[in-house]
C-alpha cells in the first residue's frame, strides 16, 4: 500500500475520514453527545485543517481509508487571527458549554514540549478498517521524517485505547490532563531514533 501526503483539492477526504475515525472518541463524544457529531464534528475537522494547512503536512493510506495531520516542527499551530475562528466555532457550537471547552483545549497544548517538534494533531483510521497496519502507515512518513532531521514528535491521545499503539511507534507517555469528569488528554513524546 501507498501512503500520499495531500494537497488542498483532497481536504474534503481528509474530513470525511477524521469525522469517522473520531466517532466513538471520549473527547469528541463529550463535545458532541447524541446525533450532533456528524456534522459539527465535519465543521471542526474543516476549520483546523484549513487554518493548519500552510503550516502542516496531511497523509492519506492509498484507498482513504487512514488519515494524519502533522504541524511541522517550530511552526506554530494558530496565530491570533485563527483563534479568533476557532473560538468563534466553539461558541457557536458549545453554547454555555464553550468557556468548558476552550478550557480543555487549552490546558490540552499547555504540556507540548518547549523544543521545536514535529506535532501529530490528528491520526485516524475509519472504524471499519482499524487493525490492520493502516494507523502505522499513516504515521511512518512523518515519523521517518523526524528521526531524519533529529527533531521529537508530539502528541495528545484522547483514547487510552491508543495509548499502547502510540508505544509500539516509539512514544512514552509525558503527562495526564483530566480535562473534563473521565476526559483525559494523555501527553506523549517520541525522541527521534538513530
Amino acid at each position: 500500500m501507498a501512503t500520499r501526503r495531500i494537497g488542498s483539492d483532497e481536504r474534503p477526504v481528509l474530513v470525511d475520514v477524521l469525522v469517522a475515525a473520531f466517532e466513538g472518541d471520549p473527547w469528541f463524544r463529550w463535545r458532541y453527545p447524541g446525533h450532533d457529531y456528524p456534522a459539527r464534528a465535519r465543521e471542526w475537522f474543516d476549520l483546523v485543517a484549513g487554518l493548519v494547512w500552510g503550516r502542516a503536512d496531511a497523509w492519506l493510506t492509498e484507498h482513504d481509508d487512514a488519515a494524519a495531520i502533522w504541524v511541522r516542527p517550530g511552526v506554530k499551530l494558530a496565530a491570533a487571527e485563527d483563534l479568533v475562528r476557532v473560538a468563534a466555532l466553539i461558541e457557536r457550537q458549545h453554547g454555555k458549554r464553550a468557556p468548558e471547552v476552550v478550557a480543555a483545549l487549552g490546558a490540552s497544548l499547555s504540556s507540548e514540549p518547549e523544543v521545536p517538534h514535529a506535532l501529530c494533531l490528528y491520526v485516524g483510521v475509519r472504524p471499519e478498517r482499524q487493525s490492520r497496519g493502516l494507523g502505522r502507515e499513516v504515521m511512518e512518513p512523518a515519523l521517518e521524517r523526524c528521526d531524519r532531521d533529529h527533531v521529537p514528535a508530539f502528541l495528545n491521545s484522547t483514547n487510552a485505547r491508543n495509548v499502547p499503539f502510540y508505544e509500539r511507534l516509539g512514544y512514552r507517555s509525558t503527562s495526564v490532563t483530566e480535562v473534563a469528569p473521565g476526559i483525559v488528554f494523555r501527553s506523549m513524546l517520541r525522541e527521534p531514533v538513530a
